[in-house]
């Protein structure tokens, strides 16, 4: 099926975390970066902290044209959803680690956002995403249900691989 609303941008290699990561800690609003109430209320509470990340992989899809979450997830892979909460907060934190002030990387670094479907509170599948705020020299993390809403052709999605 041919997709009409995303084209595959690449994969990303998310290396093995071989050191404890609390997403508790990380995913606090400081200097460089805003936790906005959604993501700490529907993504945080489904977290716990890891001992060890194995190496994985996502794949990155860029909106060919505006789409609402449904039609995005229509024409993502089977198991695009992040279902271990901590597992999505200690890639998100390493995608994040990458680009600390902004650079060129995984992200997009431009105000637009980079979404991902995470499974979160009482199993509920949450749009998670990140933007970098030039203005504010941030990057704002926020999770919401998904819904009817369109998000910009400019946008990137990240998909569990």
């Amino acid at each position: 099926m041919p997709q009409k609303h995303l084209a595959l941008h690449g994969e990303i290699l998310l290396p093995e975390r071989d050191k404890p990561f609390d997403p508790h800690e990380f995913f606090t609003t400081r200097k460089g970066l805003y936790v906005r109430d959604g993501f700490r209320n529907n993504i945080l509470p489904a977290a716990k902290p890891v001992e060890h990340m194995p190496t994985r992989k996502a794949a990155s899809f860029q909106l060919a044209q505006s789409a609402n979450d449904a039609e995005i997830r229509a024409e993502l892979p089977d198991g695009h959803v992040f279902e271990d909460a901590s597992e999505f907060c200690a890639s998100l934190a390493y995608l994040i680690e990458c680009q600390p002030n902004g650079e060129d990387g995984d992200l997009l670094n431009n105000g637009y956002a980079t979404i991902c479907y995470v499974r979160g509170v009482n199993g509920a599948v949450f749009a998670a995403d990140v933007y970098r705020s030039d203005f504010n020299r941030w990057w704002s993390v926020s999770a919401i249900p998904p819904d009817d809403d369109l998000w910009d052709a400019r946008d990137r999605v990240l998909s569990r691989a």
